[in-house]
């Protein structure tokens, strides 16, 4: 199945609350990447390196590369299989793996400021990859039409853990995978919390008819994000239930292949009809300078700007940063102090707990058991203005309920956690 087949199945959600009103932001576009024209060309995702570099899946010519935000490109070539790469993944440790569409992938690996190819054998039962990931831990995750194949020692060795059919991985900053599924042999949304081993369904509010998802995404609320046909599904409680965000998305087939959720809240989608943007509580267009309209991938930099692929094998990026720091959203300090609901709740082992201080405080943030028993102290120090978050790890305690209390300044409140073993 081509990927412009695969408008059906690739579903994206889009919707975490932008704290801008009225339209969307005036964003211009210029293109960066032509690839070579052929016959058998076609444009994979885009990944963005730590280290700022752009890279791209170009079926037909290899793995392609910036240095310098777009501005020239060159072709990273294996010599063994120089050309038929499809998907791309970059670990945390910074090392980029490339999946072709056969049953092997290969890894770059970074040598000062060399990249060699290493090749990493799957089954030979794999057929097709669909698509390539990694989670917080390191583990790397194929997805075939033979199922979900996992590797915990950087691609030396795989296991197939999985029949579900995957279209695209989301590893959390907890540890946690989501997949999507697109295909008979899996459809909706699964979440492992054992990296990989097992999966469960998670998509509760999904309608019979639009469990075809290919893409996802996670804002740094902690809100899930799920795409495909037809239109666009959020999830606040890490896929607990899903509603549906339609509102705006272009055309009447409502079909959205790819998506990128900003530092700052912002989230774009990319369909048939270009790009689109979330503002409060619909889309809008934000297409001024692209030439081709059918978006294949996004991929957002740290410096803030938005990059573009389209079916026609280019790539366009923003004239100027559309995504702002997350601390200082639109220049500004959070407006008053707020102490989020931890994600995932319920969780095992660990989870993330958000605050957002407006001025600088001397910040206490800790956890007891219902007895008021002080279990763990996780900030005691004087912490500055923004969003701050930190990652409470509950490996030592029984299961139950828990509070967590932030007491920053004359400020106080307290929330409830749930540690499931």
């Amino acid at each position: 199945m081509n990927r412009r087949a695969n408008c059906l199945v690739r579903f994206l959600i889009l919707s975490s609350l932008v704290h801008v009103t009225g339209t969307a932001q005036q964003i211009q576009w210029r293109k960066v990447y032509d690839a070579p024209t052929g016959p058998n060309i076609s444009m994979g995702n885009i990944v963005v390196h730590p280290d700022g570099g752009i890279f791209a899946a170009v079926f037909g010519v290899g793995v392609v590369r910036s240095t310098d935000g777009g501005s020239h490109w060159h072709v990273l070539q294996d010599l063994r299989a120089p050309l038929r790469v499809r998907h791309l993944t970059i670990t945390n440790s910074g090392d980029l793996f490339a999946a072709p569409d056969s049953a092997h992938v290969m890894t770059l690996l970074i040598h000062d400021t060399t990249w060699t190819w290493e090749e990493c054998a799957l089954s030979g039962d794999t057929l097709r990859i669909s698509t390539i990931g990694s989670d917080s831990r390191g583990y790397l995750y194929v997805g075939s039409m033979k199922g979900i194949h996992r590797s915990t020692d950087h691609g030396a060795t795989w296991t197939r853990q999985s029949t579900r059919y995957a279209s695209d991985f989301l590893g959390t900053a907890t540890g946690d995978v989501f997949v999507a599924s697109s295909e008979f042999a899996g459809y909706g949304v699964a979440l492992s919390t054992d990296g990989g081993v097992s999966w469960t369904t998670v998509d509760s509010g999904f309608a019979a008819n639009n469990r075809s998802v290919m893409t996802l995404a996670i804002d740094t609320r902690g809100i899930l994000y799920a795409g495909g046909y037809p239109g666009v599904m959020r999830s606040a409680n890490y896929g607990g239930g899903w509603t549906a965000m339609n509102r705006g998305l272009p055309g009447s087939f409502q079909c959205v292949y790819t998506l990128t959720a900003g530092k700052d809240g912002s989230l774009f989608a990319g369909s048939l009809q270009g790009v689109s943007q979330w503002k409060d509580t619909m889309w809008f267009p934000v297409n001024s300078g692209l030439q081709w309209l059918e978006i294949s991938s996004l991929a957002s930099s740290d410096s803030g700007y938005l990059y573009a692929a389209t079916f026609n094998n280019q790539i366009y990026k923003t004239t100027t940063p559309v995504i702002t720091d997350a601390a200082r959203e639109g220049g500004s300090y959070p407006s008053g102090f707020e102490l989020a609901q931890n994600y995932p709740n319920p969780f095992n082992p660990s989870t993330t707990i958000k605050y957002e201080l407006p001025s600088s405080a001397e910040v206490r943030l800790s956890v007891y058991d219902v007895l008021g028993r002080e279990v763990s102290v996780l900030v005691n120090e004087r912490k500055g203005a923004g969003v701050h978050e930190v990652r409470f790890d509950g490996s030592g305690l029984a299961s139950g309920i828990y509070l967590y209390r932030l007491q920053a300044g004359s400020y106080v409140q307290t929330r409830k956690l749930v540690l499931v073993r």
